[in-house]
């Protein structure tokens, strides 16, 4: 890797009108940043060094995924005495939490930053590179840029937005669109959406060029000229904004926006996934193979979007080792009420669900603390090790039955049939019933939520997208305070941001 590659990734992603101090003092760095777009290469250089930027701990290869966001969704047990007792009573202003919520805020600007830039580079450059590398270059980018702020919406923003129609004209995080030493003014929730919108809709419509949706598969030339070394836009495409990647994002914001048009394209969108030919559901054999660097514990066939995070075995270190959990240890386990309540244990045809199975493993004295194994990391597992799905078919399982539920084309049946096949899958042995009510469907979709994306930081975000007030796990009762994220104290200081 170039070491202008380093000099890319390090600059500081900031919305206040700070940045305009480190602009001056940076001119050097500005000077390498030019130098760093001459070729193609360079773009691709930039453009892995947004994703590893993605793989820090601060971000999804460990808060936004396993940790902090599933901390504040209740899914881990209170140890008495460690820090994350803050995180689990919604403590935000602790000191202890503070620089995790700073982090996660500096370091998604950090990243939008970094995609700006490339942007206004490859605009000038336009006529230096081929057409088909700009379409993929920018479609890529215009999807991460969408991706990084609407995680932000649902951090730092309200909740609950079909039923508040007040939320619409009031302010939300600032959608940062040019790399600028000025300040990115605050836009209203439905001005910040159209802009996700935007970015998302332009983005799907270049990577109609992308190898995984089909176009030109058929032309072993077709991609040459943009592959660079090992098949840079070709090769292993879920680990990348690809296009079903976009179009499952779109499904998943519309479905955050939630009126009725919206839940029309969200089901259009999760649909189009779920009919395509990019992934396939996990072998059950591959989760309890005699050898543990074969076990696919991530379910990696049915990935639609993911990061890989070569260092993922240091991070996680001994977090989800709960043989003996004390106030001197760190640790992420399900007590076993909630490992028992999530996977409703006492229900026959949930014996055999391979993600209660496989997916937690008993420990500690008595063997009543669950662990979860999903991210397990064994010392040789090249084939399945390292991974964090982001985005998962099942989610859209999930969506297009949520939007037959209450979305303005009900179809019950075809909605319990979507979660049917997932149960299936799952090697839950009794179907729902077919005449399940309205409140009846929504409530197997949360159940499937808890059961499916332990690890995967998708829980909270649901609670919070519905505004459910009494959540699994938290004796009071849910509101804003507990659903945002503040804005750092640096924002409404010097930047007069209003949440």
């Amino acid at each position: 890797m170039k070491t202008r590659l380093f000099i890319i990734i390090l600059l500081i992603g900031c919305t206040t009108l700070s940045c305009e101090d480190w602009l001056k003092e940076t001119s050097g760095t500005e000077m390498s940043i030019n130098g760093q777009f001459e070729s193609e290469d360079g773009f691709r250089d930039a453009l892995t060094g947004v994703y590893l930027g993605m793989q820090e701990p601060k971000l999804y290869a460990m808060n936004l995924t396993w940790h902090f966001i599933e901390f504040i969704a209740q899914q881990y047990a209170q140890i008495s005495g460690m820090y994350n007792i803050y995180l689990l009573s919604y403590q935000y202003q602790q000191n202890r939490v503070v620089p995790y919520i700073d982090n996660i805020w500096q370091g998604q600007y950090n990243l939008i930053a970094n995609i700006n830039i490339m942007l206004l580079e490859l605009e000038k450059r336009q006529d230096d590179v081929s057409p088909l590398f700009y379409k993929l270059m920018k479609g890529e980018l215009l999807g991460l840029r969408a991706f990084f702020h609407f995680d932000l919406l649902r951090l730092y923003g309200y909740g609950d937005w079909s039923n508040r129609t007040d939320l619409n004209s009031r302010y939300t995080i600032p959608y940062v669109t040019k790399y600028t030493k000025d300040l990115t003014p605050q836009l209203s929730y439905t001005e910040t959406f159209k802009l996700i919108e935007k970015d998302l809709a332009e983005a799907l419509e270049l990577l109609k060029e992308d190898y995984i949706y089909g176009a030109h598969a058929d032309d072993n030339t077709y991609y040459t000229n943009v592959n660079g070394n090992h098949g840079f836009f070709t090769y292993y495409r879920n680990y990348r904004m690809n296009y079903y990647a976009v179009r499952a994002l779109q499904a998943r914001t519309w479905l955050w926006e939630g009126s009725p048009e919206s839940k029309a394209k969200a089901l259009a969108a999760a649909e189009e996934v779920i009919e395509s030919d990019i992934w396939a559901w996990v072998n059950p054999r591959s989760l309890t193979n005699s050898n543990p660097d074969n076990r696919d514990m991530t379910f990696t066939n049915e990935h639609i979007f993911a990061i890989h995070v070569a260092d993922l075995k240091d991070i996680i270190g001994v977090w989800f080792d709960a043989s003996n959990p004390n106030a001197t240890y760190e640790r992420c386990f399900l007590t076993e009420k909630r490992a028992q309540t999530v996977y409703e244990a006492d229900k026959v045809e949930n014996e055999l669900d391979i993600r209660y199975i496989n997916l937690i493993e008993r420990q500690g004295s008595g063997l009543r603390n669950y662990a979860p194994r999903k991210l397990f990391q064994s010392e040789n597992n090249s084939n399945y090790g390292q991974r964090i799905p982001l985005i998962r078919v099942t989610e859209m399982f999930y969506i297009a039955a949520e939007c037959l539920t209450t979305g303005p084309n009900k179809n019950y049946g075809k909605a319990i049939e979507y979660l049917n096949t997932v149960r299936e899958k799952r090697n839950i042995t009794q179907p729902l019933s077919s005449d399940l009510t309205e409140s009846e469907i929504m409530n197997e979709i949360t159940k499937e939520y808890m059961k499916e994306f332990v690890c995967e930081g998708q829980l909270f975000y649901h609670y919070k997208r519905l505004g459910f007030s009494e959540i699994l796990g938290y004796i009071g009762t849910m509101t804003d305070k507990e659903y945002m994220l503040p804005y750092p104290v640096s924002e409404v200081t010097y930047g007069n941001r209003v949440q």
